[in-house]
């Protein structure tokens, strides 16, 4: 896999209620960080768990690839349709319209199985190793 990205860095997306956050280096960040030993952006390594941020925060990272996953905040899981309003608002800002993997088209969803993606477990890990490999083969 890391002949497919080479040193492009991917950045773990979150999408909430309303907000959304970075995913660090523990639960999903794990994997892709550590197992794949795929590059995130900079900043991304002094994120242990997750970190809500805005749009223009957002910008700041400048990842090459994007993986837009669900972000379950106080326990509670954001509906398809939120998500997809959430993605939908993304389209019309400046910020997210100004982030390289936006504009080379590299974002990619993760949403079936919802947070499953995000715990921090073997089933977890498995599935998004076998994710990874669908996406970036």
């Amino acid at each position: 896999m890391h002949k497919q990205i080479g040193g492009e860095t991917i950045l773990i997306l979150g999408i909430g209620d309303g907000v959304q956050c970075v995913y660090g280096t523990r639960n999903v960040g794990t994997v892709l960080y550590g197992d794949l030993q795929l590059s995130a952006p900079a900043g991304v390594e002094n994120i242990p768990h997750y970190k809500e941020i805005s749009l223009n925060e957002l910008a700041t990272y400048q990842p090459d690839r994007i993986l837009l996953t669900v972000y379950r905040k106080n326990n509670k899981l954001p509906s398809n349709e939120t998500i997809r309003n959430q993605i939908s608002a993304f389209q019309s800002n400046a910020h997210w319209q100004s982030i390289k993997a936006v504009q080379q088209n590299k974002v990619y969803s993760i949403f079936e199985g919802r947070h499953l993606y995000t715990s921090y477990n073997p089933l977890s890990h498995q599935l998004v190793l076998d994710k990874m490999e669908q996406l970036l083969d």
